[in-house]
């Protein structure tokens, strides 16, 4: 059975069990690769067919979200997701490294905490907000005590940060709307270099993995590029008389 199979029999699982007990279940987080399963197991998996789908990834734009399965006006309550954002910040900030996404969960996957068990990694002002899944919120307060050579303190935080915060509104200029041109642009590579990542099973698009290039960009569209970041189609601005248009695009 191969890695995919076996996610989908989980997710299949949880949902049947959601269905024939009547409370929620939860998914640890997912990634883009898991959301791309969940959504084709929706199609054809008959336990998806009878039970609702919920996703949270503990504030509105998280890459990485849980899956509860349920059903709000059956059940009489909204999911409640097993989520906490923490607060990661130096004791000294004036001598403190610059930290970046990837110190954060480098240092706090070195303790033993599974990827599945971190949402998405917010740094502001040299500050990691991380969304975890509850029960493991006390094991990484009491363990991240340092990153890099930053001697840290680690809080549940009650201020949960805008994830889409440092998003920038730029223009491209294309010659269609069509994925691998947008992908291209946006990411300052070749054409060649797009497809090569669609090929690659590496954009996603609305969470679902994105297999043809001429894919056709829809206003609200969200992209995701493996290894360089998202981004969010925001329509066309205009169109010149060659037929050239210039896209609005919030690069996150």
């Amino acid at each position: 059975m191969t890695d995919e199979e076996m996610t989908e029999k989980r997710l299949a699982e949880l949902a049947g069990r959601a269905f024939e007990g009547s409370y929620y279940t939860y998914t640890p987080f997912l990634g883009l690769a898991e959301l791309n399963i969940l959504e084709t197991a929706k199609k054809t998996c008959k336990e998806m067919a009878v039970i609702n789908v919920y996703l949270n990834g503990g504030a509105d734009g998280c890459e990485r979200v849980i899956a509860a399965f349920g059903d709000e006006e059956a059940f009489g309550y909204p999911p409640e997701f097993p989520i906490r954002c923490l607060k990661i910040e130096p004791l000294m900030q004036k001598f403190a490294d610059k930290l970046t996404h990837r110190d954060f969960l480098g240092s706090i996957m070195n303790i033993g905490v599974e990827r599945e068990v971190l949402g998405d990694i917010v740094v502001k002002d040299n500050v990691g907000y991380v969304f975890c899944l509850e029960g493991m919120a006390e094991y990484i307060i009491d363990n991240i005590i340092r990153i890099k050579h930053t001697s840290v303190a680690c809080s549940v935080s009650e201020y949960v940060p805008e994830v889409r915060a440092d998003a920038a509104l730029i223009n491209i200029q294309v010659s269609s709307a069509r994925i691998d041109a947008c992908v291209a642009k946006v990411y300052r590579i070749s054409r060649a270099d797009a497809v090569s990542l669609i090929k690659g099973r590496r954009v996603y698009v609305n969470g679902v993995l994105c297999e043809s290039g001429s894919y056709a960009m829809k206003t609200e569209d969200i992209v995701s590029v493996r290894g360089r970041g998202r981004f969010e189609f925001l329509g066309i601005e205009k169109c010149n008389r060659k037929g050239n248009l210039t896209l609005n695009i919030l690069k996150m």
